[in-house]
């Protein structure tokens, strides 16, 4: 990805939660619910989700990898329109990073 300043190369990181019935879930990383935090102080100010996977991926394909996988996990239940409605609410977070180096040249 030719990103902000002239050809620099970025990576991408991202996060992706579930909200459902009031608690969160992690889609990139199984595991017990989360809890939501509000941190005071530092670069992350603001509400956080404490133990939230952010997962650093350096392709296209590396991203759709891990949506299709969130995806899979998310909490469904039939309704009579459709039997695998998604009863729940995502956020997927997606954010370029600067990388250190790349093996070899793509765009994202």
């Amino acid at each position: 990805m030719y990103g902000w300043r002239g050809a620099s190369r970025f990576q991408v990181s991202m996060s992706y939660l579930e909200i459902y019935n009031e608690l969160v879930r992690d889609l990139l990383q199984p595991g017990p619910t989360l809890e939501l935090r509000e941190e005071t102080r530092g670069p992350n100010a603001g509400v956080v989700v404490a133990g939230l996977t952010r997962a650093c991926t350096s392709s296209t394909q590396e991203v759709m990898a891990a949506l299709h996988a969130g995806n899979a996990r998310r909490t469904t239940e039939p309704t009579r329109a459709n039997a695998v409605s998604s009863r729940s609410h995502a956020i997927l977070q997606v954010r370029p990073c600067p990388c250190r180096s790349l093996p070899r040249p793509g765009i994202l």
